[in-house]
């Protein structure tokens, strides 16, 4: 490696004004009133930001590898600090992460000598080490790109979590996604592949790492909260925090954000020259043999390609396939408005939903007026945007793909993805299925009403989400161990924040003297466990099981046990455990974020009356949009004059 620099250069610089300008159209909060103070909770992915009701510091990350890219990013972070408060907000600070991937002897020496070259910038640098295997030569490996970006990742996500930094910039360029676009068109890709890099996303391989990805930040929401007393049991003064079936929502996600994707490499390189910044020149860069990046960057750069392949042509495409993916996403997050959760039991990750009616587009098939102006106009890949959104809730899976809901889809709405229409639609949806590990669950039909003002609600469109059961045979993959607080030389010692089944955040402090085991809730479980609780925990797990975990749902719950993992001890989300281990075992948990839209009617954790086993499921949601005309039941001994009172009083029965 060697420095450059001071190079005469054709390209102009890039102007501080102008980056902070591309920085701002990515990144939102700097672009909001206040300087983002507040962020939107659950919006959709494409989107990059969240709502939390706070001021904050506009703290980022830059990831700074030492080559021109990183190096004219974090000169320009420098220079946008200087601008005028009336340009730039005064209180954006950034903070330099540069990455020692220990590849070779020297790499230890050359990350510092990155972050001395950072020091007169004021970007606070700090080197973080790839931890390899004691037993592993990186250079050796066959994969080593693909587990050095792991790693990496992973590292940078973990110091922004220490660091209270939620934004990390890269240093991607023009130059960069027109290599990925060739890449990806020789491997087949087709319209998402083509649009390269997003310009914000969050940061990827830091799924179940506590503060990085679906967590962080506990969410604050104006949403209709009935958890603290809600279920058959109120919380007193003076109760334990174990003693209430509370499950806060996690927010926040690490976000990265490519600001320089459309300034191409020879202007990065001015503008290392006029602020005099020096970078360092990656010579196995320049090997077209050794990586496939290099061997395209080789080609693009002799131009021996069709002008169809060209830098420009692939530059073109890029930026089509990303606002025309961008207007499919707009178009989603308006279905998902349109989609209703009536409720969310984040005790047991369950949700109950009212989806859209919705037709395709006129143009791709045949529709009566009257079926037009009934629904809601949708292409199919609109509608599996608006899935992927909603499953993601409920599913433990991570970064679900849009292929993957196309189980649920056909469900759903199987006149449009058989693309044909039938008069005989409930033949064609099922009552029960499951998809991308969620079992769908489809209501009841109400009993028709003499009121004519009560319209019937589609009972094809009313569905209950859970997690799919787990198989009975072996749990050994789903099971993690706590070690008692004697092992760890602190009786205060909380464990760290781990994901149970990619849905609950927990920690816990156990203060016995055995080991703990997380694994889910099995049959065989529960009778032995019912006898050792005490009094006041034995009368409320049945309603509460009911309510909140009802048939299958409940073996889907965390559970902690001891004795080899033979001897429930406790069920944290629904704030219970034996009279054993009461002083003993603490536990703070929390279910991941979710994206419930912008409705301010959803009821989260809602309250179940006691008639709940004399009364028919949940069947009925918003009328008309905007309108709330409230949850219905089925009443079977109720007479129509009382079901018509219940409505008219606007209590949820």
């Amino acid at each position: 490696m060697s420095l450059k620099g001071t190079s005469i250069t054709r390209h102009l610089p890039i102007e501080p004004l102008e980056f902070y300008n591309a920085l701002k159209a990515i990144w939102r909060p700097i672009g909001e009133p206040g300087g983002g103070a507040r962020h939107k909770l659950g919006t959709s992915p494409h989107h990059s930001w969240y709502e939390y009701e706070y001021e904050y510091s506009l703290a980022s990350g830059i990831a700074v590898s030492g080559g021109v890219d990183s190096m004219a990013l974090a000169t320009l972070c420098e220079r946008v600090k200087r601008l005028p408060e009336n340009e730039a907000p005064s209180n954006i600070d950034f903070r330099a992460f540069v990455v020692d991937h220990k590849m070779r002897s020297s790499s230890s020496e050359e990350a510092q000598l990155v972050a001395n070259q950072l020091q007169p910038l004021g970007l606070k640098p700090t080197v973080l080490t790839l931890q390899w295997p004691s037993d592993v030569d990186p250079s050796t490996l066959p994969d080593f790109e693909s587990r050095a970006r792991k790693l990496r990742y992973r590292s940078l996500g973990r110091a922004c979590a220490r660091h209270n930094i939620k934004h990390l910039l890269l240093g991607h360029h023009e130059d960069d996604q027109v290599e990925t676009v060739l890449m990806r068109l020789a491997l087949g890709h087709q319209a998402r592949g083509l649009r390269g890099m997003k310009p914000s996303a969050p940061i990827p391989e830091c799924f179940g790492i506590y503060g990085v990805r679906q967590s962080g930040l506990q969410s604050f929401t104006t949403r209709k909260e009935l958890t603290q007393d809600s279920g058959p049991l109120q919380s007193e003064p003076g109760a334990d925090q174990n003693d209430i079936e509370h499950v806060d929502l996690e927010g926040g996600d690490v976000l990265i954000h490519r600001p320089l994707l459309h300034f191409g490499k020879r202007r990065l390189e001015a503008t290392c020259n006029f602020y005099g910044t020096k970078w360092v020149e990656d010579v196995t860069n320049q090997d077209p043999t050794l990586t496939t990046r290099n061997a395209v960057r080789h080609l693009l750069q002799n131009r021996v390609l069709p002008r169809a392949l060209q830098a420009e042509s692939l530059s073109k495409v890029a930026d089509n396939m990303h606002r025309k993916l961008s207007r499919q996403e707009d178009k989603a997050d308006d279905l998902f408005r349109r989609c209703k959760t009536i409720q969310f039991d984040a005790r047991s990750g369950t949700m109950t939903i009212r989806l859209p009616n919705v037709a395709v587009r006129p143009g791709q098939r045949k529709q009566s007026g009257q079926y037009l102006q009934t629904r809601i106009i949708a292409s199919p890949a609109t509608i599996s945007h608006m899935l992927r959104r909603l499953i993601a809730n409920v599913s433990p899976q991570n970064n679900l793909l849009l292929e993957d809901v196309d189980v649920a889809f056909r469900h759903f709405y199987p006149q449009i993805h058989n693309n044909k229409l039938s008069n005989s639609r409930a033949a064609k949806v099922p009552k029960i299925f499951t998809s991308c590990s969620v079992y769908f669950r489809r209501m009841q039909s109400l009993a028709p009403h003499t009121d004519k003002s009560i319209r019937k609600l589609d009972p094809h469109h009313v569905w209950v989400l859970s997690r799919q059961p787990f198989p009975s045979s072996d749990l050994t993959p789903f099971t993690q161990e706590f070690p008692p607080n004697q092992q760890q030389q602190q009786s205060d010692y909380w464990s760290p924040f781990t994901l149970f089944d990619g849905r609950f955040w927990l920690r816990i402090q156990n203060s016995s003297l055995f080991p703990l085991a997380l694994r889910p809730l099995r049959p065989a479980d529960l009778h032995p466990f019912r006898k050792s609780l005490p009094p006041t925990h034995a009368s409320r797990l049945n309603p509460l099981l009911e309510h909140s975990a009802p048939g299958h749902v409940r073996f889907t719950l965390p559970a902690l046990f001891c004795g080899e993992g033979t001897r429930l001890v406790a069920l944290p989300s629904l704030g219970v455990m034996i009279k054993d281990m009461e002083g003993l075992l603490r536990w703070d948990i929390r279910y991941k974020t979710v994206d419930l839209g912008e409705d301010d009617e959803t009821v989260i954790v809602k309250d179940w009356q006691e008639r709940r086993k004399e009364e028919g499921a949940v069947v009925g949601a918003v009328e008309e949009e905007g309108v709330r005309a409230g949850l219905i039941r089925k009443l079977a001994s109720y007479s129509v004059e009382e079901r018509r009172g219940l409505l008219l009083d606007g209590r949820k029965q």
